[in-house]
């Protein structure tokens, strides 16, 4: 918790870094939008399932 209190005071007394993180969110939220996300997951659910097959259930 302290080194998250720090980044906010070093956030809330530096006026230019707050500038420079200002101007740079529309392009770090872009690698966030629910296209991208969901893309990320697929092909991360893609390497497992290539790398581990599914077990078939025991038939009762």
């Amino acid at each position: 918790m302290a080194g998250l209190a720090a980044a906010l005071q070093r956030l809330i007394k530096d006026e230019a870094l707050r500038a420079r993180l200002a101007a740079a969110a529309p392009a770090s939220v872009a690698d966030f939008t629910e296209e991208a996300c969901l893309a990320r997951w697929c092909a991360l659910i893609d390497r497992i399932l290539a790398r581990q097959p599914l077990q078939q259930p025991i038939a009762a």
